[in-house]
């Protein structure tokens, strides 16, 4: 054993003993643990809930006579002729681009190998000589049934 588990050992063993000492006799049970006093809840007082006022709508006003009159149609705007757009100012060209430096060529894909050919169809065994039939065999016939004597 190594030397932590025996100090684990001694440790619980002292629990152990000092748990077997101590009094658990009924009557130091009733002066170290005695239940607690019943406590007793008083019934919350109900509450009341008074309604809300009631609320009262009074009528829209009446309405003019102006109001009742559909709006008027509005009036067809002529459109302002369309502003003619300055030419954009000349854009001095840059020399082109130098054209791009062309990429090697992709590495040349793996060959992938044919297919194995399809499997051969196996060739019929070749016909085995021909048995001649067995010869036939004796045919066995039952013996006729004896008379019975309840027919007479």
């Amino acid at each position: 054993m190594s030397p932590p588990s025996i100090i684990v050992h001694l440790v619980i063993a002292v629990f152990v003993v000092a748990l077997s000492l101590s009094s658990t006799s009924a009557e130091g049970y009733d002066e170290y643990y005695s239940p607690p006093p019943p406590v007793y809840y008083s019934p919350c007082p109900p509450v009341k809930y008074s309604s809300p006022p009631p609320v009262k709508y009074s009528p829209p006003p009446p309405k003019k006579d102006d109001e009742y009159k559909s709006p008027p149609p509005p009036s067809p705007k002529k459109s302002p002729p369309p502003k003619k757009t300055p030419p954009p100012p000349e854009v001095k060209k840059s020399p082109p681009p130098p054209p791009p430096r062309k990429k090697p060529p992709p590495p040349p894909a793996p060959k992938k190998s044919p297919p194995p050919p399809p499997p051969r169809k196996k060739s019929p065994p070749p016909p085995s000589p021909k048995k001649s039939p067995p010869p036939p065999s004796p045919v066995y016939k039952s013996p006729p049934p004896p008379p019975s004597p309840y027919y007479y």
